[in-house]
């Protein structure tokens, strides 16, 4: 084995790569990179249908970054066409649109619209993609060597195959967001470096900046550096300096480059503003007065620096933003919770998929358990003790977060990768010496399968299938709506007089796409008034259904009878609009317009 780096024992480690040897892990990067995406391209390609991705967040964006280039103003996040008559403000980020619509623009001076979206919306998921790579082998490099490297490559690449998040057409924030946390590990592995630290504070103000369901795992890993600036003190001075400058300074630029003048007072929790941003600053200024005074000091005086810190960063949330600390969805209507927010899978918790979906625990937890297990057990034997129990911290925390909504697991599965790949790589180290032996080949072998999520996936929807009889699935998404939102589908109604669509949340993002239309209800818990309301049109009897439709002025009904979404209301309100359209009912105020087809039924409102 060809030793890169350490982190046992001191703050940072003084190896440094040689040139051979970073050009070998840029090489390992580069090859794994061509490979994952030829796997990625060539599945979508025999198998997919559409250039944008199946979550609804995906072609939300895609509706989002067509205003923007349609001459939307940059601060102006509003979406007219959804919800009520004056539209519903969405919290995501420009800092998203930007990129996107720029290769957008680039590739429309080659070809079509339609065809310039398909390459940019190609193009995009994967070069977060390669960030991620990067990211993980840089990470990898500092904690082991080339066998170390390799493992990590591999089971990165593992990862992103086997996502979502990366295939053609995912442009929501998600796969941004991983690439940025992964950016903020190369800091927590060489905390003592300026320009890794440097690097990482970046990277971890873009994540807050882009999407404020990281915020509690950037705050875990913003508290980790501090931990280590209070083990080490004089020889984490620069490092925590830079740090906490790059951390201040990104979410100052990106706070004044996406937030309007006009909201610079406003604190909300579902998005970048003031209240994260002043926090964030407050906290990168109390860390970098740290590191100035006490660097030097004794243990003592830097702990009771830090108790004084976390206090003071403790009192800064509950005076700028108190609201924040309570789930940032409490407000949301009851009505919404049950008959919306209870059925999106992302924001499950435990508890509710063991009772859905027990087959799909097993992916989504046991890896994160298991780097847990081994990161504390190296620890423990002072193996690279520092970043095993950083390690530990993060898996702990976004584990934490996938307790209540499992959307946190795919962050612990980020974070365990590099504790895998040090187990994997000594695996491939022991084959490397003893290439004809079985054993260590099944050792390799088992390395990398027992830490890939999709692996422990596959055996928990199998034995789910063995016991039940059937495949197993999760919880109703929009994907099984999918014979409703197609374009082909959606002809008939981009036909029609432009007006007010009353439909399922489910659909409510491809009728933006598709059509000109105003659509009440989208997923998003911003736009709660159109929800409810059309909540009340599908739930109510016929004639109160009336009085809803006239008062929102819509102007045209679509009723998808196969959608999740629809068999839900029309089980939950038997004599409501959508039991009756289902049963043949229809009301004289429907008129139906032709073009509909079994999918998806169209009705114009007399």
């Amino acid at each position: 084995m060809t030793p890169i780096a350490t982190t046992s024992g001191a703050a940072t480690d003084t190896v440094r790569p040689s040139g051979q040897q970073a050009a070998r892990c840029k090489t390992v990067v580069l090859l794994t990179f061509l490979a994952v995406a030829g796997v990625i391209l060539l599945r979508h390609f025999m198998f997919g249908a559409d250039y944008v991705g199946l979550d609804n967040d995906d072609t939300m964006r895609l509706v989002q970054v067509r205003d923007l280039l349609a001459g939307q103003a940059w601060f102006d996040t509003t979406q007219l066409r959804l919800g009520l008559e004056g539209g519903t403000v969405m919290h995501w980020s420009r800092l998203v649109d930007l990129p996107i619509a720029n290769l957008v623009a680039f590739f429309s001076a080659f070809a079509d619209r339609e065809t310039a979206e398909a390459i940019a919306l190609t193009v995009w998921p994967l070069v977060t993609m390669l960030v991620l790579l990067a990211a993980i082998a840089r990470v990898a490099a500092i904690l082991g060597d080339e066998h170390c490297v390799f493992a990590a490559m591999l089971l990165t690449g593992i990862f992103a195959a086997t996502s979502h998040r990366f295939a053609p057409g995912a442009i929501d924030h998600h796969n941004v967001q991983l690439a940025l946390l992964a950016v903020g590990l190369i800091g927590l592995a060489r905390p003592a470096c300026p320009r890794s630290a440097g690097l990482s504070g970046a990277g971890l103000a873009l994540a807050i900046a882009i999407g404020a369901e990281t915020v509690p795992i950037v705050a875990a890993m913003c508290g980790a550096y501090a931990l280590i600036w209070l083990r080490h003190g004089s020889e984490m001075r620069q490092g925590a300096v830079t740090f906490a400058l790059s951390l201040s300074l990104t979410l100052t630029a990106a706070f004044y480059a996406t937030v309007a003048p006009a909201d610079y007072g406003r604190v909300v929790c579902d998005g970048f503003s003031t209240g994260f941003y002043a926090i964030g600053v407050f906290g990168g200024g109390t860390l970098f007065a740290l590191a100035v005074t006490l660097s030097g000091r004794s243990f003592t005086a830097r702990l009771v620096g830090c108790g004084c810190a976390a206090l003071a960063i403790a009192a800064a949330i509950l005076l700028v933003a108190p609201q924040c600390v309570a789930d940032p969805l409490a407000g949301l209507d009851p009505m919404l919770r049950t008959m919306w927010l209870d059925h999106v899978g992302e924001a499950q918790s435990i508890a509710a998929m063991w009772s859905t979906s027990p087959a799909m625990i097993a992916g989504h937890y046991l890896v994160p358990i298991i780097a847990l297990a081994i990161a504390l057990r190296a620890a423990w034997r002072d193996d690279a003790r520092q970043f095993h129990l950083v390690s530990a911290l993060l898996v702990a925390a976004a584990l934490a977060i996938a307790l209540v909504q499992v959307r946190g697991a795919v962050f612990a599965a980020l974070f365990a990768i590099p504790v895998l790949a040090l187990v994997a790589g000594r695996a491939r180290a022991r084959l490397r010496a003893s290439p004809r032996s079985l054993r260590a080949a099944a050792a390799f072998c088992l390395s990398i399968v027992l830490a890939a999520p999709a692996s422990w996936a596959l055996a928990g929807n199998l034995i789910g299938s063995s016991l039940r009889g059937k495949s197993i699935s999760g919880p109703a998404t929009a994907d099984s709506a999918k014979g409703c939102r197609s374009q082909a589908q959606m002809a008939a109604l981009a036909d029609a007089p432009t007006g007010v669509v009353s439909a399922v949340s489910n659909i409510g993002d491809d009728i933006l796409r598709h059509t000109e239309h105003r659509v009440l209800s989208a997923p998003y818990h911003r736009n709660q008034a159109g929800m409810l309301t059309q909540l009340h049109i599908a739930t109510e009897g016929p004639q109160t259904a009336q009085a809803f439709l006239n008062g929102a002025g819509v102007t045209l009904v679509v009723f998808c009878p196969g959608d999740p979404e629809t068999r839900q209301i029309i089980r939950a309100a038997p004599d409501g609009l959508y039991a009756s359209l289902a049963r043949g009912d229809v009301p004289d105020y429907l008129a139906p317009v032709p073009g509909g087809n079994g999918a998806m039924t169209i009705y114009r409102v007399r």
